[in-house]
């Protein structure tokens, strides 16, 4: 496996900072946070390896079972539309294989960060901006992801209102990827750690959002995300974004480094003045 970024090879977490920092450097590059725990799981036997729990998630689907991860890239940026704005973020970028097939997957790491904000702030939030400027690019990204990857609403599915924006752009960077490297499959994976940083309302916050994402995106074929179990295939609407899109995987692999019992007594332990604040821990 090659652990890279732009052709600088990373066999160390000193130099997967040197090399792949995250946004927010020091500050975000610490013990118990999502940056450096993810580094950690990839190179916690002394050289790049798939971590266990992810092994385990991919080999739970027939059709992703025996995944080998074959080119493997942090903070990765992926563009899934033309235009100028943020692309996708995503903590790890990997090109693998299947029984000979590539397959495209992309790795969301938590500890205690939300999904991005619900839609309806993000519309308001562009809207304060074309209201501004008369231009906001966004606006019409949002319209275009939406379309894109969900389905039109029914009275039995989640309403956009409960859909966070990271979720949609997780999902476009995943096919964009995909379909740059001409994949087969396209991944997406939520590898949550649970560490001291974590609390139990993030925990559960984030759980309910990947539900009500998961159901909105299968039209109700799949009413929750299991830790450990790899859903799909699943198939996207695609256009305007994508033209005949691979099948969509998504799962989550969840990596204990707290017990259940530590974590809500740190919770507990935080002053109330700091909850809003460690909800947002990176």
């Amino acid at each position: 496996m090659d652990l890279s970024k732009g052709g600088r090879k990373i066999n160390s977490i000193e130099n997967w900072f040197e090399i792949a920092p995250p946004k927010g450097r020091e500050r975000h590059w610490q013990d118990g946070r999502s940056a450096k725990e993810c580094a950690k799981a990839w190179l916690e036997t002394g050289r790049p390896a798939l971590p266990v729990e992810l092994r385990d998630l991919f080999d739970s689907n027939e059709h992703t079972q025996g995944f080998d991860p074959l080119e493997v890239e942090p903070e990765a940026q992926i563009k899934f539309d033309k235009r100028s704005g943020e692309p996708c973020n995503a903590d790890l970028a990997i090109l693998g294989s299947i029984r000979l097939s590539h397959i495209g997957c992309t790795i969301e790491a938590k500890v205690n960060e939300h999904f991005g904000k619900l839609l309806p702030d993000e519309l308001c939030s562009s809207l304060e901006r074309w209201r501004k400027s008369n231009r906001s690019r966004k606006l019409n990204r949002i319209k275009d992801l939406v379309q894109s990857i969900l389905p039109a609403h029914s009275s039995s599915l989640p309403l956009l209102t409960e859909i966070r924006y990271q979720l949609l752009t997780a999902v476009a960077g995943t096919l964009a990827w995909a379909n740059w490297l001409h994949c087969c499959q396209a991944v997406l994976v939520i590898h949550e750690f649970r560490t001291l940083q974590s609390t139990p309302n993030r925990i559960a916050a984030n759980a309910a959002d990947l539900n009500n994402f998961v159901r909105r995106l299968t039209n109700n074929l799949v009413s929750s995300v299991p830790d450990g179990e790899m859903l799909g295939p699943f198939q996207v609407p695609g256009t305007p974004l994508f033209n005949n899109p691979p099948p969509l995987f998504i799962g989550k692999a969840v990596r204990h480094l707290a017990s259940a019992d530590d974590i809500n007594s740190a919770s507990v332990a935080i002053p109330a003045h700091d909850c809003t604040r460690s909800m947002m821990l990176d």
